[in-house]
């Protein structure tokens, strides 16, 4: 068997500099590169993944991991690579099935109907191995992908309508609108209208001028209505239910949106762009500026609270309040009167107590770090280690006294645990996220979090 079980020779690594993708939470690539990302990815796994293998989850790890691999020679993300890969890895099917598309032409004659299957496994090109071949042929002369294949005969029939996107995908068409017109919002339509445009000429495709038109129609009508009820300017929030798109064509289905996603339904734009909407006003300047006034209040006040009332390196375990419970957050001692009230929202303030702990803060990056620095001994704590799912080793740490942890109350069958060192970054938090922690790899400093007791292996 060849080391390329497509038969396709791989491509060389890059001897440039790796491209760094920017990656968002759905696993959305944003930024130019999303097109050579698209690119390579269809390359390598032409590369390393066998063609019999009818579908994605059965492929073997052997064969993703060497895939996973020949990209990190030429990518490197905004995320660990841990992270990124879960995200990415869940558009790879379409690319294996865009290939296995291709290769349906060997066995097709001039008038597009399948060969006989014993004239398709002659059809074996050069260089792909043949045992792999077989396989790919079987596959696709079973009943059930005969009847898949006129299903989908029949409804790309029905498809009239071609994009001049290529390789591109709606999210960077959106992108690059926003680039030209940054002070305007970009809607369904102008989205769907560039994406019928040709690139080389700029004329709208021919199959796609009749909608064209009406699209504009509706557009045209829409903000007449709009500025008559006193309504004007243009929002990308728009009602996609009402809105050009689906005047045009009609309300989408359940598994798609038209001009944004073929694989995201209406319910998940919508929240999308209700989180963007959020995240855009908490980054509002106004309110940056009022927080680094209040980050400098604070740092004052710790400093000063650490200089006349805290030890230098207080310790978790004896000086937190077993009332007050555990939390990653920033406390205030209230020993110094509060200045300000709007500190109250930064972070949670303890009792009035004069051993109230006090939780030191670095700046590193914008953002505040906190000093754990409880070493090796722990008071007489019980040492656990915290389990996964599959009850591997994920973490170590010890067992807390608190009774509440951010801001929940621990159940009977839950324990509060410092976590002091991480084994697996990419495990998931237990019943997270907790105090906005989903992985462990958020955690790496150290920290508190509430872990199933019976996940836990103690020392």
């Amino acid at each position: 068997m060849s080391s390329n079980p497509s038969g396709t020779q791989a491509p060389p690594p890059s001897k440039d500099k790796r491209y760094l993708l920017h990656i968002e939470a759905n696993g959305v690539i944003r930024g130019k590169d999303e097109t050579k990302w698209s690119s390579r990815c269809g390359k390598y796994i032409r590369a390393h993944i066998p063609i019999g293998y009818d579908d994605w989850r059965n492929v073997d790890k052997v064969y993703t991991d060497a895939l996973w691999n020949s990209l990190m020679t030429e990518f490197e993300f905004n995320i660990d690579p841990i992270l990124a890969r879960p995200l990415l890895e869940a558009k790879f099917p379409q690319f294996l099935r865009t290939m296995k598309y291709h290769l349906r032409a060997t066995i097709k004659n001039k008038e597009g109907i399948y060969l006989p299957k014993p004239l398709a496994l002659a059809q074996c090109p050069d260089d792909i191995d043949k045992i792999w071949w077989e396989k790919f042929i079987e596959n696709e002369y079973t009943p059930k992908k005969i009847e898949q294949r006129k299903k989908n005969a029949e409804n790309k029939a029905q498809c009239k309508i071609s994009h001049a996107l290529g390789r591109k995908s709606y999210k960077r068409v959106y992108e690059e609108l926003e680039e030209e017109h940054p002070a305007e919002g970009v809607t369904r339509s102008e989205a769907w209208k560039r994406a019928h445009k040709s690139k080389a000429t700029g004329s709208v495709l021919p199959c796609a001028l009749e909608k064209y038109n009406e699209l504009e129609a509706a557009e045209k009508r829409q903000k007449e209505a709009a500025s008559a009820s006193g309504h004007d300017g243009v929002s990308s929030l728009e009602d996609l239910e009402t809105d050009p798109i689906a005047e045009v064509f009609g309300v989408d289905k359940k598994s798609r949106c038209r001009a944004v996603s073929s694989t995201s339904s209406v319910k998940q734009v919508k929240i999308r762009q209700a989180a963007k909407a959020i995240a855009s006003k908490n980054t509002n300047p106004e309110v940056l500026q009022r927080l680094d006034v209040v980050e400098v209040m604070l740092r004052e006040l710790l400093t000063r609270g650490d200089a006349t009332h805290q030890p230098q390196n207080p310790t978790f375990a004896s000086g937190t309040p077993e009332t007050e419970g555990a939390s990653n957050s920033v406390h205030i001692s209230k020993t110094t009167g509060n200045l300000n009230p709007v500190l109250n929202t930064v972070g949670r303030v303890p009792s009035n107590n004069n051993n109230s702990h006090v939780v030191h803060g670095n700046k590193n990056n914008g953002h505040v770090v906190h000093d754990n620095n409880d070493g090796p001994a722990h008071g007489g704590k019980q040492n656990v280690i915290l389990l996964g799912r599959e009850r591997e080793d994920v973490a170590k740490g010890f067992i807390a006294s608190h009774t509440t942890c951010h801001g929940r109350k621990v159940q009977d069958d839950e324990k509060i645990v410092y976590v002091s060192e991480v084994i697996k970054p990419e495990a998931t938090v237990y019943d997270g996220p907790q105090d906005g922690i989903s992985f462990l790899c958020e955690i790496a400093d150290g920290g508190f979090l509430v872990w199933g007791a019976k996940r836990l292996r103690y020392l």
